[in-house]
């Protein structure tokens, strides 16, 4: 507790920003995890603009600095790219002549 009415009401003050922001962490961190869980691309792609949703709104906030929200943002979609097949392009599918 402070000495002063200013130190006292600071003191207050940050155990509720704090509270906050534990809370919006742990959210971060769970869908995170959840994301990493899950097998099916529909479904990843689905809690991804989620991700970004919070990750965005964490940042504006300034609970995070908006580069580590980037920066985990970047991590999930190459993780999601990564999981994706990627489609073979045949020679002459783009309209390319096949010279042979």
């Amino acid at each position: 507790m402070g000495t002063t009415k200013q130190a006292a009401k600071r003191d207050r003050q940050s155990k509720v920003f704090r509270a906050k922001n534990r809370a919006i962490k742990t959210r971060i961190k769970n869908i995170t995890k959840e994301f990493e869980s899950e097998t099916a691309i529909e479904k990843r792609s689905e809690i991804l603009k989620k991700a970004f949703s919070i990750l965005d709104k964490a940042s504006k906030k300034n609970v995070i600095h908006h580069r580590t929200a980037a920066r985990k943002k970047s991590v999930l979609s190459r993780q999601l790219n990564a999981a994706q097949p990627e489609d073979k392009i045949e020679p002459g599918e783009l309209g390319e002549s096949q010279e042979t």
